[in-house]
Order: C-alpha cells, then sequence, then structure tokens
C-alpha cells in the first residue's frame, strides 16, 4: 500500500500556523493559505516571493484546522464568491466580490444555523431589497436601500412577529408620516402647536385716528390680558373705553355709531382676518411639503396646528430640530415684507447725540443695564402627554435676549454717552454687541427716546441676526425713514436661487423678487429719486439687507441677499409667495401626541 500526502502544516507551540493542500507528486495545490502566504500591502494581496498581486483561489483556517474561509483574489482584490464559516462549521456569510468591494447577493447567518440577514450589494453599498431576522427566525425589518442608504417604505417587526413601526426613508432621512403599533393599535406621531393671535395691534390699525390715548386703552388691554389669560379680549377692550370715558365711537365710528354696532363689526374684521390667517398658513406649510397639516380655529384668538411627524422628537436629532425651526418660521413669521430708505450718517449721528442727551443723568437708565434680562415664557404643560418646551422643540431662535454675561460698557462713557456707548461703529453702520441687544432695545421703547425719533421722521431697526466682528457678535442698528416706500404687497413673485456668475453674491443663495406693474412703477421712481442712499429690505420688523441705490431700476426687480442657506431663501420665498399675515401670531405651547387610525 502506497501512502500519498495530501496536506502538511507547521505547528509553533501547539498552534497550526501554515497549512496547504498537495498534489499527488507532492506539490502544493492552490487554493492557499491566504494568512500564512499572502502579505496585505495598503489593502492589496501580495505573494511573499513575488512583488506581484496574487489572482487565484484562497482559504484560511482556524486553529483547529477547520476551514474559516475561501474565495478568490484577482489582482491582489477580492473578487468573485467568498463564504466564512463559525468555528462549528456553521455557515457565517455567503456572497461575491468584484474589484475588491461587495457586488451582488450577501446572504448571512447566525451560529445556529438561522438566516441573519439578506440582500444585494452594488459597488460596495447596500442597494435594493433586504432582510433581517431574529434568531429565533421572526423577521426583524425589511426595506430597500439605494446607494447605501435606506430609502422607500421600511417595516420593523418585534420578536413575536407583531408590527412595531412603519414608514418611509429618503438619502438615509425619515420622511413623511410613520405609524407605530401598540397595545391600543395603530397609530402615528403629531406635533399639535398652540398659537395665539395677537388682536391687541389689529384692533389698533383699524381706528379711524391713533392718538396716545387710544395707545393707553390698548396698553391697558394688553395688561389685563397678561393679567387673565382666558378673559375675553373684546369684554375687556370695551370695558376699558367705558372706564376712561371714552366712547368708541371717537374711534371707531366707520363701524357703527353704538357701542354694540362697533363692536360686533370688529369682532367680524377679527373673525375675517383670523381666517385670512389660516389660508396662508396652510398655502406655506403646502409648499413646505407638509404632508396632511390640519389647522383649526379655537376660538377667535387662538389657533391650533397639528403635524405629523417622521419619528418621536428627539431633541438630538439635528435634522429634525432644523425642519422644527423652519417650520415655526414658516408658523410664526408675519410675512410683512418693506422697503425703507435709511437715513443718512449725518442725521444718524444727530439722532444718537440727542438720545444722550435727552437720557444723561437719567439714573432710571443704569436701572435698565442691569436688570435687563429675557422674559421668560411659560409653557404649557399637560400630564400624560410627551411635552416639551419650545426651545427644545425648535432649537434656540435668534431673540434679541439679555446674555448671561454683563453687558459690554465703558462705565466712564456710559456716563456721558448712556446710549451711544453701547453702540460699535462698523463704518456705514451702528453696532450692537449681542450682550448689550436687549437693554437698547428696552431704551428705544421709552418714551423721551421715540419723542426725538419722531421728531426726525425716523425709526430704528435691527438686522435679523447678529455677525461676528472681531471675535464679538454684533448685530447691525439702522436708523430708516419712519413710512416704508413699498411693501410685499407688490411683490409678484419671489423664487429662491444662487448667485448667478458676475455677481457680488455668486453661488450664494439669495431670493428673486419680481414686482408687478405698480411696484415695478413705484420701485423705478424711488430708486431713481435717491441715486446714492442706501434701502433696507426689512421682513418682519428685522433688516435683511441694506443695499446702496446706484442707480434708476425699471425693471421692477431686486433680490434679497446674506442669506444662510438655500433652505433659509427657500423658507423665504414661501412666505413671501403667500402673502403677510394680517397679524401677528405667537407659538404659545406645544405637545409630542399620539393619533391612532382607525
Amino acid at each position: 500500500m502506497i501512502l500519498v500526502k495530501k496536506n502538511q502544516g507547521t505547528y509553533e507551540n501547539g498552534l497550526l500556523v501554515s497549512y496547504s493542500y498537495l498534489h499527488k507528486d507532492g506539490s502544493v495545490k492552490e487554493p492557499i493559505n491566504y494568512e500564512t502566504t499572502l502579505v496585505n500591502r495598503k489593502g492589496v494581496f501580495y505573494t511573499n516571493d513575488t512583488n506581484k498581486p496574487y489572482s487565484g483561489p484562497i482559504f484560511s483556517l482556524y486553529e483547529d484546522g477547520e476551514k474559516k474561509d475561501e474565495g478568490t483574489y484577482k489582482d491582489g482584490e477580492q473578487d468573485g464568491k467568498w463564504v466564512e464559516w463559525y468555528e462549528n462549521g456553521q455557515k457565517e456569510e455567503e456572497g461575491t466580490y468584484k474589484d475588491g468591494e461587495q457586488d451582488g447577493k450577501w446572504v448571512e447567518w447566525y451560529e445556529n444555523g438561522q438566516k441573519e440577514e439578506e440582500g444585494t450589494y452594488k459597488d460596495g453599498e447596500q442597494d435594493g431589497k433586504w432582510v433581517e431576522w431574529y434568531e429565533n427566525g421572526q423577521k426583524e425589518e425589511e426595506g430597500t436601500y439605494k446607494d447605501g442608504e435606506q430609502d422607500g417604505l421600511w417595516t420593523y417587526y418585534r420578536k413575536d412577529g407583531s408590527n412595531e413601526k412603519e414608514g418611509y426613508f429618503e438619502n438615509g432621512l425619515k420622511t413623511h408620516k410613520w405609524w407605530y403599533w401598540d397595545e391600543n393599535g395603530k397609530y402615528y406621531h403629531i406635533i399639535k402647536i398652540g398659537l395665539e393671535l395677537d388682536i391687541i395691534p389689529l384692533l389698533g390699525e383699524l381706528a379711524s385716528k391713533r392718538d396716545a390715548q387710544l395707545d393707553g386703552v390698548l396698553n391697558n388691554v394688553v395688561g389685563e390680558q397678561m393679567r387673565n389669560p382666558n378673559s375675553n379680549i373684546f369684554t375687556v377692550f370695551e370695558k376699558e373705553f367705558s372706564i376712561q370715558d371714552i366712547k368708541l365711537s371717537r374711534y371707531y365710528h366707520l363701524y357703527g355709531a353704538s357701542a354694540d354696532e362697533i363692536i360686533t363689526a370688529l369682532k367680524i374684521e377679527v373673525d375675517n382676518a383670523n381666517n385670512r390667517i389660516l389660508e396662508i398658513l396652510q398655502n406655506r406649510l403646502d409648499q413646505f411639503g407638509v404632508a396632511e397639516p390640519t389647522i383649526k380655529n379655537q376660538g377667535r384668538q387662538r389657533i391650533i396646528v397639528e403635524l405629523p411627524v417622521a419619528h418621536a422628537f428627539n431633541a438630538t436629532d439635528a435634522v429634525f430640530v432644523q425642519d422644527a425651526k423652519r417650520t415655526r418660521f414658516l408658523l410664526q413669521s408675519t410675512g410683512l415684507l418693506e422697503f425703507f430708505l435709511v437715513k443718512d450718517v449725518n442725521t444718524t449721528n444727530e439722532i444718537l447725540v440727542k438720545i444722550d442727551q435727552a437720557l444723561k443723568g437719567n439714573e432710571t437708565i443704569a436701572d435698565v443695564i442691569e436688570s435687563a434680562s429675557v422674559e421668560e415664557v411659560e409653557e404649557t404643560k399637560e400630564s400624560n402627554d410627551q411635552t416639551v418646551s419650545v426651545s427644545e422643540l425648535f432649537g434656540e431662535t435668534e431673540e434679541l435676549g439679555a446674555s448671561s454675561d454683563s453687558e459690554v460698557v465703558d462705565e466712564d462713557m456710559f456716563a456721558e454717552r448712556p446710549f451711544s456707548s453701547m453702540l460699535r461703529n462698523l463704518g456705514q453702520e451702528i453696532g450692537i454687541p449681542e450682550k448689550n441687544a436687549y437693554a437698547v432695545k428696552k431704551i428705544l421703547e421709552r418714551p423721551e427716546v421715540q419723542e426725538k425719533l419722531a421728531a426726525v421722521g425716523g425709526t430704528f431697526l435691527f438686522s435679523h441676526k447678529a455677525e461676528v466682528y472681531f471675535d464679538e457678535k454684533i448685530y447691525s442698528l439702522y436708523l430708516l425713514e419712519d413710512k416704508a416706500e413699498l411693501t410685499g404687497e407688490v411683490v409678484e413673485e419671489a423664487k429662491a436661487n444662487l448667485g448667478p456668475r458676475g455677481s457680488t453674491s455668486v453661488g450664494q443663495p439669495i431670493v428673486n423678487l419680481t414686482m408687478n406693474s405698480d411696484g415695478a412703477r413705484k420701485w423705478s421712481i424711488v430708486t431713481g429719486s435717491n441715486v446714492g442712499r442706501r434701502v433696507a429690505i426689512v421682513l418682519d420688523k428685522r433688516v435683511r439687507m441694506g443695499l446702496n441705490i446706484r442707480e434708476k431700476i425699471s425693471n421692477g426687480r431686486t433680490l434679497i441677499e446674506g442669506i444662510a442657506n438655500i433652505n433659509e431663501a427657500k423658507d423665504i420665498a414661501i412666505v413671501l409667495n403667500a402673502g403677510a399675515l394680517p397679524m401677528s401670531v405667537n407659538i404659545i405651547n406645544e405637545r409630542i401626541l399620539k393619533k391612532y387610525v382607525e
């Protein structure tokens, strides 16, 4: 009997370190053990005795001699069918490679032989249908990939085989409505947002004339509403006129002769404005792409908005928070676009001096600086709901609030120039350090300051966000004419875009504005009569940009620059195209709720 050696190997310290199959003539037979005979150089495998990438079949073994994996290399990279095994001999995974990347069908198994997952790769990325199973054989999840990202419908199951959740992905992100299952059935998550309408300013605008006495009445109504939020605003409104012995007809004679007629007519005006707000908000959310939003009145002063969300709220989910912040802008932005001429530098300097003179020596100004703080809004909370705060839900907003640090004020300068000492010179513009913004805002609201501004026909407005100058965040402050030259009513179309070549905003997000014929005519007159001056484009009482008028613009076109990103540009365009709200709205509460499907 002739014995023929079939394989050979080498042990060191009891461990198998090399292993080869042999031909009958004793020569080494392919495949070869790549772990002992090939060298890995930056992901490409070479034979020990050559400088060429290896091509051919390979294998590797566990320490006990059981096969670990086998496959083929082509030019030093995995190519063709590959199989891997557990130590118990059970297959672990199987699939194909192409040019070093997984390509085609792949299957993985648990050590007990139960299939774990199955799907396809394309050029190294998951692509097409994929299914995963629990170790007990129940399906865990199934859906499709596209270019390595989850895309399309995905369904998830519990270990007992019951449905857990189902929804859609787009480029790896959850989108649209997602459904969930619990012991009560199928449901989805909604954000329920409470909006409060600011009726008082509208009542002021409806008056046939406006004076200090009417403003006093309106301020008293605001105060009473703050003390008793659930009080009927028209009851408080009428009562305040009675207390001050003022007839409603003095300011609202166009709406009737008697108090009852006037109140009834004003209620109709508010209801009409309310319905207009519902229509505009619906239009904005439709353009934004929110699926199935619900918007309805809750009494005369509040609106409830319900928005389906892609998944249960997670404050750390940056994408969701970003979209929620955009939704907040769409719900709260009045959408009031205005074009104001900017006062010249001399007038601005003169008014700063006059304000300083009016405030100098006034001890209450120092109190304003010391006590400047942001008033926190108490959010409505309800038990048994996943209630979160507005700041958690939408992220921090760019408000003119006091910083936790002290105001940037030099004491000696403040004594001489109590207002301008809080400002900075930014060349063409006035700067306000973010830490001083709230105090400056409160000073500008003071009657003696408003009197100085009225004397020159001017108004101060802030920029819409703070910019960094020399490691300090600073708002710009603009002194504008007190009457807008044009409003957003003349804008026929607003379109988000990227600045074209040859422009100062090349490649940057912008909003192109096209005006109607009336707007084009007025814009032509404004620009033609004010060459050399600056004009401020203002949205919701914040200056979006200030531009120099270099020549007459007759085509009724202009643009808004200085926008952070294309999404912000799109949102501004949506708000402008939908039209301005007839009165401002504020988010007062929000909750995340389950909504069951019947």
